[in-house]
């Protein structure tokens, strides 16, 4: 499994782009994001970049703080991963069950956090994105 981690805070690197695609690696990358004074519900939080030719096999959504509500997607469909979780301390959201894991990034993009509530300051979402290249 190749790992890399973001501060979504912060500009994000590109992710690793592999020499070889190679059938059945797994690529996991964890973004972590403080939220800031001022977010609201319908925010967009872009949490870091997901490359051409990926497929998305698990989102993992943890959090400190008082509970929030959020989806999970990307540019394309803001629930594509996560339909509403609501996540607190101690708790993690999973990618929801019937959710096809079929669907393969013709282009880069963004795997992204829509809150679904008003959060409070200083909570830090984690998220954790597992994906191949195909």
């Amino acid at each position: 499994m190749a790992f890399f981690e973001i501060d979504a805070n912060k500009p994000f690197p590109s992710p690793p782009i592999p020499q070889a695609i190679s059938a059945g690696v797994v690529y996991e990358a964890t973004a972590k994001y403080v939220l800031q004074a001022g977010a609201a519900a319908g925010n967009v939080i872009p949490m870091g970049p997901v490359p051409a030719r990926a497929r998305v096999v698990d989102v993992i959504v943890a959090a400190t703080g008082q509970a929030t509500t959020l989806s999970v997607g990307d540019g394309d469909d803001d629930d594509r991963y996560v339909t509403s979780g609501a996540v607190a301390a101690g708790a993690i959201v999973r990618l929801n069950s019937g959710v096809s894991r079929d669907y393969n990034y013709p282009t880069g993009d963004t795997i992204d956090i829509k809150l679904g509530g008003t959060p409070v300051a200083g909570g830090v979402v984690l998220l954790t994105v597992q994906y191949v290249q195909e």
